[in-house]
């Protein structure tokens, strides 16, 4: 019964808390949009790790277990986005070419045309 007080009484403060975090980001000028998002990541973080279940050395056992898959994520998607990019310039370079070869061919023509 204490328990469940005890996690009601979490999740109000933690409303409270997302709701101010909220209200003081929407007030202009006071924070751009991208420290605002870390400044609210911080406090999730810090209110996880505060309300965390398990002990302190099980909970950064999983964060840096969540922290390493992130990271693998991260540069798995980075070399996937490389690869993509490469790809479409080098189409790119090949469309300029043959369209600059087209554009030159015909312009030889014209002259010809035109000169003989």
């Amino acid at each position: 019964m204490l328990r469940m007080r005890l996690v009601a009484g979490e999740r109000i403060a933690t409303n409270v808390l997302f709701g101010a975090l909220i209200a003081l980001c929407h007030k202009e000028d006071f924070m751009s949009e991208t420290r605002c998002f870390f400044f609210g990541l911080g406090v999730g973080v810090a209110a996880a790790v505060l309300m965390a279940p398990r002990s302190g050395v099980k909970t950064r056992r999983r964060l840096a277990s969540a922290v390493q898959d992130g990271q693998d994520y991260v540069l798995r998607e980075g070399a996937e986005l490389r690869d993509t990019v490469i790809d479409s310039l080098n189409r790119t370079k090949r469309a300029a070419k043959t369209t600059a070869d087209g554009v030159g061919a015909a312009f030889e023509a014209g002259k010809a045309q035109f000169v003989g």
